[in-house]
């Protein structure tokens, strides 16, 4: 029950940490000189690559809200897991920044997804077929750049490594016998997703933080307000796919890290 409380308190946090960032009209999050750095505090400069985990936030689910289909129907999908495929960090040097920055690559597969709106419906790999394709969703592979800074905040930007205007992910929604999809089908997601750094206080009420902080697991706060504060969005076809989260990173070696 105490592991449940503070889940459905970080969520909270995270819905009111977002209302503030909408009302704000600052300007979106920008790229600084920052870089990975490993070990207890203060850690040393990160040299070659790293594995990464993820997670996440224990008592969390990930949850999709959009439009599809014509006329358009609510789409409403959520995760109750979330894993990194071939995932690495590495401080790198990238086209159009200044020496080496916090960078990362791979792919997420989010597990045990299921569909509440519209009925009969449920979610496939792009691949479809059924069987285990079921209930789970992978994005295509992802850039990750960890050197973005909001308003004192630590921001990290997920973006499809084929470029702008590529899937960020595609999924199938199906049948879900004996009941009949409305708006079976194939559909991309497409756009760039920010994430804010984030870490939970003794109560379990989620803050988000700077740079500099060392600990074994990050956090990564996901949710519409987010997007619009720090200038990013996805969508499927022409309408906005809302996602909200709290994403959890380790390191394979289990060694804390950051990116300052």
């Amino acid at each position: 029950m105490k592991n449940t409380k503070r889940g459905l308190l970080a969520l909270l946090a995270l819905v009111a940490l977002s209302a503030i960032g909408a009302s704000s009209a600052s300007a979106a999050a920008s790229t600084t000189a920052a870089q990975w750095y490993t070990g207890a505090s203060p850690g040393t400069t990160l040299s070659g690559s790293e594995t990464i985990n993820c997670a996440l936030h224990p008592e969390t689910t990930a949850k999709l809200k959009s439009e599809v289909g014509s006329p358009a129907q609510v789409l409403e999908m959520s995760a109750t897991g979330m894993e990194c495929l071939s995932a690495t960090i590495e401080n790198k040097e990238v086209t159009e920044k200044a020496g080496k920055v916090a960078f990362g690559t791979g792919k997420i597969k989010f597990t045990g997804v299921t569909v509440t709106k519209p009925a009969g419906c449920q979610a496939e790999e792009e691949a479809g077929g059924g069987g285990a394709n079921v209930g789970h969703v992978t994005t295509k592979q992802l850039n990750v750049h960890a050197d973005f800074m909001h308003e004192g905040k630590a921001v990290q930007q997920f973006l499809p490594t084929a470029g702008a205007g590529t899937a960020f992910a595609n999924f199938r929604l199906s049948n879900k016998s004996p009941e009949v999809c409305p708006v079976a089908g194939l559909y991309s997601v497409k756009g760039t997703l920010f994430t804010n750094a984030a870490k939970t206080e003794p109560a379990g009420t989620l803050v988000e933080i700077g740079t500099g902080h060392f600990t074994k697991t990050q956090l990564a706060a996901i949710s519409p307000a987010i997007e619009t504060t720090d200038g990013g969005g996805l969508t499927i076809g022409t309408k906005a796919a809302d996602l909200t989260g709290v994403g959890a990173f380790t390191l394979k070696n289990g060694a804390e890290f950051t990116v300052k």
